[in-house]
């Protein structure tokens, strides 16, 4: 009926991107403002005990993905127009890189809205890259190919997975039995972990 509602921020900034600490004690949650964006939490049984808990170097343009542990959040950011998607962990106030973007040839989004990325069992990351098509242009604007990502757990090795004509992937979920469950616009679609090889890209 719309009662028992209890507000946990009222900021003239824009507070998005919500997820539960681990034991439902905390909220964290993404904060903008003019000078910049910032990861927060709010205490849920004490709303007015607000904290900032890590600045960020530029905007972040999408949702993300919180760890399991609420400690970690992957998420596409942008500094002077360069995107690339980081990894913001509280705990160390570290901001590392997971894949920049660079040149005109692979995108994480088309328009902020379209981001794939989530975690994997052992704090790998999966994600989807936007690749140009062959017949790509202002006639044909959506002539592209979304490839799926793998990053290990140190961030030193990237690999491509699967790649797939546009539009065909809407989500990118890593299953507890091992493997992936891709979300296409004609059905599920579920991989094992022994199907996971790289392409040759």
């Amino acid at each position: 009926d719309g009662t028992n509602q209890t507000r946990l921020t009222n900021n003239t900034a824009a507070d998005t991107f919500p997820a539960w600490s681990s034991d439902g004690s905390r909220v964290y949650f993404i904060q903008s403002t003019a000078e910049g964006d910032r990861v927060a939490q709010v205490e849920v049984e004490q709303p007015s005990e607000e904290s900032e808990l890590l600045s960020i170097d530029g905007r972040v343009l999408t949702r993300g993905s919180w760890s399991s542990d609420g400690r970690q959040l992957l998420a596409i950011s942008s500094t002077d127009g360069s995107r690339g998607l980081f990894i913001f962990d509280l705990s160390s106030g570290e901001q590392s890189k997971v894949y920049q973007e660079g040149g005109e040839e692979r995108f994480l989004t088309v328009s902020n809205f379209d981001a794939i990325a989530t975690w994997g069992a052992e704090r790998e990351v999966y994600f989807v890259l936007y690749r140009l098509g062959p017949n790509w242009g202002a006639d044909n604007p959506y002539d592209l190919i979304q490839e799926v990502w793998w990053s290990g757990r140190d961030r030193t090795e990237l690999k491509m997975l699967y790649d797939f004509p546009f539009p065909v992937l809407s989500s990118v979920a890593w299953a507890p039995s091992g493997g992936l469950l891709l979300e296409k616009y004609d059905g599920l679609l579920r991989t094992t972990a022994s199907d996971i090889e790289p392409l040759p890209l």
